[in-house]
């Protein structure tokens, strides 16, 4: 088996490196569209693009020259839009920040106590959310109701 160079983190082979002048093998790689969308977004850096895919320089500096890749990055761009992903994948990023404001309310003693509470809750949810098992779905027939006794 030949030896693959992996991403220290994730495992994943890293990609070969590509060459602009073939236009098409870019066009029908969805993940490099969907990486594309993403660095337009704010959501990647371009140091993680060119990383992955391994890009030189000269050959990032002309991707914006091909214009059926541009189109297809931004037909991207408005599916990802229009589905919620780009939203979610910003939320997420804003989100990572949430802990630390959290607990600087929860630490803050000049804040209301109703604010530090509301904190300590919040951070609570947010620590429990890896915890909390998955429900498994069922069919209608074997779902059970809950009916209250007197």
């Amino acid at each position: 088996m030949a030896n693959i160079d992996c991403c220290p983190h994730c495992g994943h082979p890293y990609h070969q490196s590509r060459s602009t002048t073939d236009p098409l093998s870019l066009i029908n790689d969805h993940g490099f569209i969907s990486d594309l969308a993403r660095f337009a977004e704010g959501i990647v850096s371009q140091q993680d693009v060119k990383k992955k895919y391994r890009l030189e320089e000269s050959e990032w500096d002309t991707l914006g020259d091909n214009d059926e890749l541009v189109r297809a990055v931004d037909a991207e761009k408005v599916r990802r839009i229009r589905n919620g992903s780009s939203a979610r994948e910003r939320a997420q990023l804003k989100f990572i920040a949430a802990p630390d404001v959290l607990g600087n309310i929860l630490a803050d003693n000049s804040a209301s106590p109703r604010h530090r509470i509301e904190a300590s809750r919040e951070l609570r949810a947010v620590a429990s959310v890896a915890q909390r098992p998955r429900r498994q779905k069922t069919d209608s027939k074997s779902r059970s109701t809950w009916v209250p006794t007197k």
